[in-house]
């Protein structure tokens, strides 16, 4: 067997996919996105704890919930949050 050829490198691993639960693959995000993405996951705390406290209406928390679910990783990060925190 030719070691080099299954050598572990960044190349071989492709670390910038990653496969979501659904089979999808979904990119690392870059540095610049960062931001953005704290951001998001922010807001995802912020509505757990709104809800639990009843301090947002059904309207406001289908809205901001419809919204995680259109951004990768953050919306299955809300609701493992709802389902099991």
């Amino acid at each position: 067997m030719n070691m080099k050829k299954y050598k572990l490198n960044f190349g071989n691993l492709r670390l910038h996919n990653i496969v979501t639960g659904e089979g999808t693959f979904t990119r690392t995000p870059e540095a610049s996105e960062l931001d953005e993405l704290e951001v998001r996951y922010k807001l995802a705390d912020w509505l757990y704890l709104a809800s639990t406290e009843g301090s947002i209406s059904d309207k406001q928390y289908i809205r901001y919930g419809n919204y995680l679910d259109t951004i990768p990783l953050v919306g299955d990060y809300f609701r493992f949050l709802c389902a099991y925190a």
